[in-house]
């Protein structure tokens, strides 16, 4: 494990994490915070956890007090993430490039910190690297292009994105994919593809607050 930096971001994953972990939900803390950055962006309006459904898998044990508890962890993840996507753009119209890099690796910190929390840490790499294909599925589509069916991305030809900025997101985070899908245990590729993950959805919030 690379050391993490203890910050309200990874405090805030941490109680998250207990609680799914406590519930049994189905899928993964981290599942979670990529339902939150997409919650950011996407078109939903007056979104708002009051209960489990936004956290389909739970036990039907919880009670009354319990749902709020669980409501509230993931309504804390999502008002943190709110500040750091806020924060990056912020930086990013100011022209302090240096300072964007600092603010994305504290969410990658904080996901990373998951690989040694309560859930198993085969349920976050899977997480991760389900996101990351899904990303990649949404910005290859909007430039009209298609994952490829045999999942070898050295096919995919950038050079036809006219974009600049999203052809090289593109590339970073098809690399990134790449070397996380050849090495899963390797923490510094994990590492590397979260941080990539989160520039796309920050890029994705930005064009929506814009």
């Amino acid at each position: 494990m690379m050391e993490i930096r203890e910050t309200e971001w990874s405090e805030a994953l941490a109680r998250l994490a207990v609680v799914v972990s406590t519930y049994k939900h189905v899928g993964s803390t981290t599942d979670q915070v990529f339902l939150a950055c997409e919650s950011l962006w996407a078109d939903w309006d007056d979104f708002e956890p009051t209960g489990p459904d936004w956290l389909q898998g739970f036990e039907e044990s919880m009670d009354e007090g319990e749902m709020q508890y669980a409501a509230n962890s993931f309504s804390q993840v999502r008002s943190l993430l709110r500040d750091k996507l806020d924060q990056v753009n912020h930086t990013f119209e100011n022209g302090e490039d240096s300072a964007i890099g600092g603010i994305i690796l504290e969410l990658s910190d904080g996901i990373y910190s998951l690989l040694n929390g309560p859930e198993e840490p085969d349920k976050t790499v899977e997480s991760i690297l389900i996101e990351a294909e899904k990303l990649l599925e949404i910005l290859l589509e909007s430039n009209d292009l298609k994952f490829p069916e045999d999942e070898n991305l050295s096919s995919i030809d950038l050079d036809l994105i006219s974009d600049l900025g999203e052809r090289e997101i593109l590339r970073e985070l098809i690399s990134a994919f790449e070397s996380a899908v050849e090495s899963k245990q390797n923490g510094k590729a994990l590492y590397l593809l979260m941080s990539r993950i989160f520039i796309v959805h920050w890029s994705f919030y930005r064009l929506r607050v814009a």
